[in-house]
């Protein structure tokens, strides 16, 4: 989740949600993927376009950067999955 997403409905308790997903997966050792959108209001580098601080995100998780709706549209995302 983005910070130009603050707006989020409960958002404590689904950071919550996905920080546990996240901590399921990191102890299985799968790959991490995250996704930020790009556009006008949330520009590349911008707190906006910046992950929420209190995710479990690391450095050494897989990031993507999108320009449509479309998580796979130009991103890479699919030849990721595809090799992993």
């Amino acid at each position: 989740m983005q910070n130009g997403l603050e707006d989020v409905y409960q958002r404590k308790q689904l950071i919550n949600n996905i920080n546990k997903r996240i901590d399921q997966y990191r102890s299985k050792r799968k790959p991490l993927v995250f996704l930020q959108h790009i556009d006008e209001n949330m520009p590349v580098f911008s707190r906006e376009w910046s992950l929420f601080d209190d995710l479990h995100n690391q450095a050494t998780d897989r990031y993507f950067n999108k320009y449509r709706p479309d998580s796979f549209y130009q991103t890479g995302l699919e030849f990721f999955l595809e090799i992993k």
